[in-house]
């Protein structure tokens, strides 16, 4: 049985998609299981945010967002007085 050029690029091809298949397919479960581990942190994260500005919300007596304590970027600077 004989072997031709054609027939080894053709194995080459295939054990190539075959290696890059399974390359890919254990680099996506590290990067799920790293997803995973982030996803969790943020929203420990996120929970702890949000309890620190309802405390602190409740010590003032109003309610306090994510946006409303933030400047205006519009906002002019007020005249002063010219000396």
């Amino acid at each position: 049985m004989k072997f031709s050029i054609r027939d080894l690029l053709w194995l080459t091809v295939v054990v190539a998609l075959a290696v890059g298949w399974w390359v890919d397919r254990t680099s996506y479960r590290g990067l799920r299981e790293e997803n995973s581990r982030l996803s969790k942190k943020l929203k420990e994260t996120d929970r702890m945010l949000w309890e620190t500005v309802y405390v602190l919300s409740r010590k003032e007596d109003r309610i306090v967002g994510p946006m409303t304590d933030r400047p205006k970027s519009s906002a002019l600077a007020p005249n002063l007085p010219k000396p």
